[in-house]
């Protein structure tokens, strides 16, 4: 069973999002980091001559028990900003670095670029400049250097940080949209009709891109020419050989379309530009096994001067993949449609009427219509003009039913007719309609019905039970009436569609 929206949406139990992997080993390395400074110290601590100084145990200590802190701590469950107090205790102990160490806090001052790669390299972008009024305090603290230009070393240092977080920065981003294509194509390839994979082809699509308007335009199946926006609103239906559009461009040619200046460009669909007020469209092809089936088009209300490789090639990425998934949903869905339709009457079948039964809601009718004498009508006529009647019928059954209703071949003869929630008065209407639209076909042989209105409660065999009781009253009636299949046969007339 196909899971729903909101489940979807919701982490698997037990399993961390990368947001807070990345928290976990970014507050983990700050306590590498403080751990790493320890041993250094103590590497250092001969040289210096501060091996027994209590100033220096203390401050070991201390970084002994922050590091052990940092790496036991619950990152997953705090807010990002943690992460910033990291570097800001790193600059901490060079504020106090003259008073722990007299005389030798100098030789440490170049370490003070590592707060910088920690941001740069764990942290937003901005997180290192945001550290150099910190930094210049740090470094005027300690007299040796107290006279050098330390504006140039704090520059030094925050450009380090902020190209390491650039750096980093399109590193997160190429993951995660790797992620983001890898999250689509599961959602995807679980889609359970065209309906759920089109949301979610543009809810996928348009986190990646940030486009103001999604759209996903698939050929009409049975409109040639004709491309069915899905997803949104009815006035995207769009007729590609008879419009501008990039829908039609990119179907054509199989390649992904860029259009800056929407406005200018003679491929774009004005119509549709005025329905967005979009500036900036791009357009993907859905391929299919033989051509596309469709296009993916993204579109933006500001003007966009260019798309990247690493979008585009996410982008086309997804488009093929989804356009696999149409097909293979398209396959299923008519294999479905095959599986619940009479291949004479081009109705629903028996199994389609026993899984509309099943939903029945109260004030649904159900109606049973049958062929009155004709078993006599195949005998004199012949069973290829039996299978016309029976054609013919369904025909009108069907022309006279609204959108919601159901017709069903459930018998040799024998129509089923679910009329939704539309009461006994609905039901005299519908048949009168039958009525007239069979008498407009000519045809000599009759037919005979009965309905039953659903109640509340009641079950569905009770309703199919009570129509298939007045049917038998009605045919009672129709019996005694002598059979018309003497007539000269004749091809039965469709009524008018």
């Amino acid at each position: 069973m196909a899971r729903s929206d909101r489940d979807r949406a919701r982490p698997e139990p037990g399993l961390r999002t990368a947001t807070d992997h990345d928290r976990t080993l970014a507050g983990r390395a700050g306590g590498a980091f403080f751990a790493a400074a320890g041993v250094l110290g103590l590497v250092a601590s001969p040289f210096l001559g501060t091996w027994d100084a209590p100033q220096f145990v203390a401050s070991n200590a201390v970084l002994a028990v922050i590091s052990v802190s940092l790496l036991v701590a619950p990152w997953a469950r705090l807010p990002p900003q943690t992460l910033f107090v990291i570097p800001v205790i790193g600059h901490a102990f060079f504020w106090t670095a003259d008073a722990l160490l007299p005389g030798n806090a100098q030789h440490f001052a170049p370490f003070l670029m590592l707060p910088h790669v920690y941001a740069g390299t764990f942290l937003r972008r901005g997180s290192s400049l945001a550290l150099a009024p910190l930094s210049a305090l740090a470094v005027s603290t300690i007299p040796p250097i107290r006279n050098l230009d330390t504006a140039l070393f704090i520059a030094l240092c925050v450009l380090v940080g902020e190209l390491l977080a650039h750096v980093a920065h399109r590193a997160r981003q190429s993951r995660y949209r790797v992620d983001a294509v890898l999250r689509a194509t599961r959602e995807l390839a679980d889609a359970p009709d065209t309906a759920h994979a089109v949301e979610f082809l543009r809810h996928h699509a348009g986190r990646l891109l940030g486009g103001d308007v999604v759209s996903v335009h698939l050929a009409d199946p049975t409109t040639p020419g004709v491309l069915d926006k899905n997803g949104t609103e009815e006035r995207w239906r769009m007729h590609a050989d008879g419009e501008p559009s990039g829908v039609g461009e990119v179907m054509d040619s199989g390649s992904t379309l860029f259009v800056p200046h929407a406005l200018r460009s003679p491929v774009v669909s004005l119509r549709h530009l005025r329905a967005s007020g979009c500036r900036s469209v791009l357009y993907v092809p859905l391929p299919g096994a033989r051509a596309p089936i469709g296009a993916l088009v993204i579109a933006w209300r500001r003007t966009r001067r260019r798309v990247s490789e690493l979008d585009l090639e996410v982008v086309e990425l997804l488009s093929a993949d989804a356009g696999r998934v149409f097909e293979r949903i398209a396959r299923a869905e008519e294999m479905e449609t095959r599986s619940l339709s009479d291949p004479l009457c081009g109705t629903g079948n028996r199994r389609r009427w026993e899984q509309r039964i099943d939903r029945l809601e109260p004030d649904d009718v159900v109606v049973i219509v049958d062929v009155d004498h004709f078993k006599t009508v195949n005998d004199t006529k012949g069973h290829p003009y039996g299978d016309a009647v029976l054609q013919a019928l369904a025909a009108v059954l069907t022309a006279a039913a609204r959108t919601g209703d159901d017709v069903c071949r459930i018998g040799g003869d024998e129509f089923g007719v679910v009329l939704a929630a539309c009461g006994a008065a609905g039901a005299r209407r519908y048949l009168d309609r039958v009525t007239t639209l069979w008498q407009g076909t000519g045809e000599n042989t009759g037919f005979s019905h009965g309905h039953a209105v659903v109640t509340e409660g009641a079950a569905a065999v009770e309703t199919v039970r009570a129509a298939d009781q007045a049917l038998y009253r009605a045919k009672a009636t129709r019996e005694r009436q002598p059979a018309t299949a003497t007539a000269e046969p004749r091809q039965p007339s469709r009524p008018a569609q």
